[in-house]
């Protein structure tokens, strides 16, 4: 989960610098305050709930068809496929702030949320040879 948080902290903090540049105004407290407000709030809603069901139910998919955790292409395919089924739940129970106006929106949200906890689901088996594929098989 420090993944997703450390992640998603480095894509707030790139939207907030490249808009400072733009705009030649770095945010004052108060931006900086809803920044993190917005952060945390996302975070908490739709990410944390998002990665966890998808940690969880890998962990079941994977003790009923093992083959799926041998290899990278299986196993990455195999998260987000979760991470996108379990988008909708977690975004019509857990993400209250979220009221999206059209499919566009929900389709980039779910590219956005998935992908995150995707790649924060990811990252560890890639940096870690004990989490390596085949190693929750």
């Amino acid at each position: 989960m420090t993944a997703l948080a450390l992640g998603f902290a480095a894509l707030v903090g790139g939207i907030v610098v490249v808009g400072s540049l733009r705009t030649g105004n770095f945010p004052g407290e108060l931006q900086r305050h809803a920044w993190l407000t917005l952060a945390t709030t996302v975070l908490e809603q739709a990410l944390v709930p998002l990665w966890g069901a998808t940690l969880a139910s890998w962990l079941a998919v994977v003790r009923i068809a093992p083959r799926l955790d041998g290899e990278w292409r299986t196993l990455a395919l195999g998260i987000a496929g979760l991470a996108a089924l379990w988008f909708a739940p977690v975004g019509a129970f857990c993400f209250e702030a979220w009221t999206p106006s059209s499919a566009r929106d929900i389709a980039a949200t779910l590219a956005l949320c998935a992908g995150g906890v995707s790649a924060a689901l990811l990252l560890p088996r890639w940096a870690f040879g004990f989490l390596a594929p085949g190693a929750l098989a």
